[in-house]
């Protein structure tokens, strides 16, 4: 078998598989399974990020580290909004198959998680996470032998190695560490800064960005109005969430030196993404959102470096989805599918024409590349885009209820976004609860921002 798709590479799964330890001689003992070390960067839009073209040394390790892995260009989430995205790359579900869609609602018992998995094949499971919507009462903390939550990089480091040191060594190891710190910051009443990295970060890329924020109400134009933000305050906000990025990937720097030191990097499996991007104010009044349904919002950074570097510097431009994840992690792997994830393994290829789905409350999403088509709920209006030629969505090929022009190709995409999830793909229904959330959760979700049961 090799691999599938328009990219250029042709190594054979079965070379991958064996260094990942299955064998692929009968006779031959199988080697250990590799390590995996799943990274979510919350909140990081891929065009800041250097390996895809950005101008800021945002990214100079995970740039290092795209050299010997597997890029996707074209990946995209299922939500901009962290509990539901989460949900679906831990489960490889999209999100009306698992059912997590609001704080009140927990993950079946039936759909098992990505650590579930891993720890019934031997695997010593570790999670690290922001307290939030990654909270053990929707189900995320199933599966694992040791899941913590964490502030800052900074206390996520010292439970990682901690953990580390006290992790069997006779097991091959599952880590998933969740990342906060390129997010916005609490929005408390007299809060300037939108983001706000540690020194010197914070003032990595503009120099004076606290003195051009100072009396700005960071509240106000997170969820309020951002029109009247200048654009020398503009680029101090971009400037600080991109320090907050740089500050993430010094960490990811030091990690891996530690990991090399322990014997966890060359043989490991590593996967860097994100959960979602962010607006920045790009084309709406207010700062907050995370994107949206745009590609702001809804395109992520996405790499995977396989053990010795298998596949190390291909690039697949064709769009892939959060939900190829765990098919392509059981294919590396040499474990079986499973016919109900309706995601496809990466080392094999999605199908030519084969669509994906993303959604936000309100706007159902469809993306058969190079068309985008976007359904907003309440009203039924569509909004049709050709990526190709349009990559910014500047132009909605449709007005109103008129077919400005492709009609056949939008009847036709049309057509199959009415073949809704639910018949596609088998939904597991997820278990109503009462909201679970602590006060202080609740709390610090509304200082970052977040309704009850949104973003």
């Amino acid at each position: 078998m090799v691999v599938r798709g328009n990219w250029s590479g042709s190594a054979s799964v079965a070379l991958l598989l064996g260094a990942c330890g299955t064998s692929v001689e009968p006779t031959q003992e199988p080697a250990p399974r590799p390590h995996i070390f799943l990274i979510s960067i919350d909140t990081l839009r891929q065009d800041h990020v250097g390996l895809y073209g950005y101008e800021r040394d945002t990214t100079p390790v995970i740039d290092e580290l795209a050299r010997s892995s597997m890029v996707f260009e074209r990946a995209y989430t299922t939500a901009s909004y962290t509990l539901i995205a989460h949900m679906s790359m831990l489960t490889g579900l999209y999100p009306r198959q698992h059912g997590v869609l609001t704080p009140r609602s927990v993950l079946s018992e039936q759909v098992p998680t990505l650590a579930e998995r891993l720890r019934e094949v031997g695997y010593y499971t570790m999670g690290f996470h922001f307290p939030g919507w990654l909270d053990p009462n929707y189900g995320f903390g199933r599966g694992y032998d040791h899941y913590e939550s964490h502030r800052t990089a900074e206390i996520a480091e010292q439970h990682l190695f901690a953990a580390l040191d006290k992790a069997p060594k006779d097991k091959p190891l599952f880590c998933f560490i969740h990342l906060f710190d390129v997010h916005n910051v609490a929005l408390v009443r007299e809060q300037e800064a939108l983001y706000e990295p540690p020194a010197p970060f914070d003032q990595w890329f503009v120099k004076d960005a606290h003195e051009q924020i100072a009396g700005m109400k960071a509240r106000w134009i997170w969820k309020k109005d951002g029109s009247a933000v200048n654009p020398s305050q503009h680029e101090a906000i971009v400037g600080m969430y991109d320090g907050g990025i740089r500050y993430v990937d010094t960490k990811l720097g030091e990690w891996i030196e530690d990991f090399r030191a322990r014997g966890l990097f060359e043989d490991s499996l590593f996967v860097v993404t994100s959960d979602h991007g962010e607006g920045l104010h790009q084309r709406t009044n207010t700062y907050g959102g995370h994107g949206g349904v745009f590609e702001e919002g809804l395109v992520v950074p996405f790499l995977v470096r396989f053990p010795g570097g298998h596949l190390g510097g291909e690039h697949v431009s064709e769009p892939v989805s959060h939900v190829d994840l765990l098919p392509t992690l059981l294919t590396a792997l040499g474990l079986s599918s499973d016919e109900r994830l309706p995601g496809f393994s990466l080392l094999e290829g999605r199908p030519e024409g084969e669509p994906l789905f993303a959604e936000r409350p309100g706007f159902d999403t469809m993306i058969q590349w190079p068309w985008k088509l976007v359904q907003r709920t309440e009203d039924n209006r569509n909004y049709l885009y050709n990526l190709a030629v349009d990559p910014l969505e500047g132009t909605n090929l449709v007005l109103g209820k008129r077919l400005v022009k492709n009609g056949q190709r939008f009847e036709s995409l049309l057509e199959l976004s009415k073949q809704s999830l639910e018949q596609r793909f088998q939904p597991e229904e997820a278990t109503p609860q009462t909201d679970g959330r602590s006060e202080e959760t609740r709390q610090l979700l509304r200082d970052l921002g977040y309704a009850d049961d949104s973003d």
